[in-house]
């Protein structure tokens, strides 16, 4: 159906516009200004239009909107059911990926489907599982910090530590002022012995902050190293990600709204390409023909990646591509073909 005035298509919004103004019901509601303000005047005209809507289904499309914005705007849900919500892009017209809900049934359940396709501007309609999309992309976007996510103590401790770091730097700086000081004194004909002294007394300070500094740095490292994905076995990735799709579990909006705020953070780009055979003229991150639906993401200080999923399993991927555009060289590329998340991603280059 073609719009009023834009080549577009049909935006959600306009429709919703559309859907809850009465004239739908063939109503004429005239207005004049009050203090440069639009506000009706008078009683409405009924039958002044034509209906196009039956009058019982107008009202259950309000009853709907009206309990859609008690319970939360949006489709979040309880459980904040759609992470990558104004993240994701098709990666064929890079109109936005939009979530659809299908019901009950077999063929049912939520899935990621490309804007474009829906208000049948010529994109491939194909559509992606919802929780099949979200499994694979925590399981090999290794960047997102699933564990600091999920436990509460380690993300405290990594807070705590942060702030010890940064106090100890504090403390350095004022030492180095201090000493710097102390010099200047000696320059200025001040007594050597007491110089020495005082910058004896500061360099034993020094010493024991560099010491506690480097102490909280090593105790970082071995915090973030526990939640490194890349050293964790296939079950305790599961484990993880099961964690944050569990349904009904205590806190799940709250967890998942903190998810979802991170990727906004850590993600640049995501393009997400549902199709099994690409078009002829689609290039992929390696600029180079691959059949397989798979995701592009680029992350913000990090590499880019492209992940070909295994068609039945989300927690394996057939390919995965890993670019990293690195400072003082040209991009360096890893590959692993047809290898289980057991053995995981890629290498890092040095």
């Amino acid at each position: 159906m073609p719009t009023f005035d834009s080549p577009n298509g049909w935006h959600t919004s306009y429709v919703t516009k559309i859907l809850c103004n009465r004239a739908v019901l063939g109503e004429f509601q005239p207005h004049r200004r009050v203090d440069g303000k639009r506000v009706p005047d008078g009683e409405p005209s009924r039958a002044y239009y034509p209906a196009i809507v039956d009058e019982a289904l107008f009202y259950r499309a309000q009853l709907a909107k009206s309990e859609r914005r008690i319970s939360g705007k949006g489709r979040k849900g309880a459980a904040f059911t759609n992470l990558f919500s104004g993240l994701a892009a098709c990666a064929y017209c890079r109109s936005p990926m939009k979530l659809e809900n299908k019901g009950a049934g077999r063929k049912g359940g939520t899935y990621l489907v490309c804007d474009g396709a829906l208000r049948k501007l010529g994109c491939p309609g194909i559509r992606w599982r919802y929780r099949d999309f979200e499994t694979s992309f925590l399981a090999f976007v290794e960047e997102v910090d699933l564990d600091g996510l999920t436990n509460e103590a380690a993300e405290s401790a990594k807070l705590r530590l942060a702030s010890d770091i940064a106090a100890v730097k504090g403390e350095l700086a004022q030492v180095e002022q201090l000493m710097e000081k102390t010099f200047a004194v000696l320059v200025t004909g001040g007594s050597i012995e007491f110089v020495t002294a005082k910058l004896k007394e500061q360099e034993a300070r020094k010493a024991e902050l560099l010491k506690r500094h480097h102490s909280y740095e090593n105790e970082r490292e071995q915090v973030v190293s526990r939640q490194d994905q890349t050293h964790r076995s296939k079950e305790e990735v599961r484990e993880l990600i099961e964690r944050v799709q569990r349904e009904g579990a205590p806190e799940m909006f709250k967890l998942r709204a903190r998810l979802a705020s991170h990727l906004k953070v850590l993600v640049e780009h995501l393009f997400v390409a549902p199709l099994l055979v690409q078009p002829k003229e689609h290039k992929t991150i390696r600029h180079q023909k691959r059949d397989g639906r798979y995701f592009e993401v680029w992350l913000r200080n990090g590499p880019g990646r492209a992940v070909y999923p295994a068609i039945r399993d989300p927690l394996r991927y057939d390919e995965q591509v890993v670019v990293w555009d690195g400072k003082g060289g040209p991009p360096r590329v890893s590959l692993a073909t047809a290898i289980d998340l057991s053995h995981v991603t890629p290498s890092r280059p040095n």
